[in-house]
């Protein structure tokens, strides 16, 4: 998901480790398993998923346990879907943009310098038909292949065969006025 929003986990000249955690943690666990100080600390890149209902919390509990409120942070919104949508920002401003935009679950939360990535990395939101909706109306059998090449290029494609192309019985009735070319009486072939 995050290499979709132009986001490495890793990058010689940013981060050198990744720590993946859940925003989610069950409260039956108590105090819970996650070593916040040793993520918040000790960790390059930060990957929190199933962040949105608890990013305030997510957010403030790494920066109550060191990690500045300055560090670049992005919320992916549906990854690698085609209505994938990325929110950034630093720690102490990515609650606030998330919550302008609307951002849903599902969702995950990158934190670290390799977010700054995204300007130069990012291609899949940048595809030339990104955020379109099209309508594919050809027949079933033709209606894959020009779909497929729609949702390459960002659309997401829908299919709707408005066309059934099929053989007509010789012993319709159109069958026959078109044989006799709209006489009546049909011609012998």
């Amino acid at each position: 998901v995050p290499a979709t929003a132009g986001i490495p986990l890793t990058h010689r000249g940013f981060a050198s480790t990744v720590g993946i955690l859940t925003g989610h943690e069950d409260p039956r666990k108590g105090m819970g398993a996650i070593q916040w100080g040793s993520l918040a600390r000790g960790c390059d890149t930060l990957v929190c998923l199933m962040a949105v209902k608890t990013l305030p919390e997510l957010v403030q509990r790494l920066i109550q346990e060191g990690r500045s409120a300055a560090t670049p942070a992005a919320v992916i919104e549906r990854g690698t879907w085609p209505i994938q949508r990325t929110v950034t920002g630093t720690l102490g401003s990515v609650i606030r943009r998330a919550q302008s935009q609307q951002i849903q679950p599902p969702a995950i939360l990158v934190v670290g310098d390799v977010v700054r990535l995204r300007d130069q990395l990012a291609w899949f939101e940048r595809r030339a038909l990104w955020g379109l909706r099209v309508l594919v109306t050809r027949a079933a059998a033709k209606a894959d292949f020009l779909a497929q090449r729609l949702e390459d290029l960002g659309a997401v494609a829908q299919r709707l065969p408005a066309i059934e192309l099929a053989p007509m019985p010789r012993s319709s009735r159109l069958a026959q006025a078109i044989r006799s070319g709209g006489s009546g009486s049909p011609t012998t072939d």
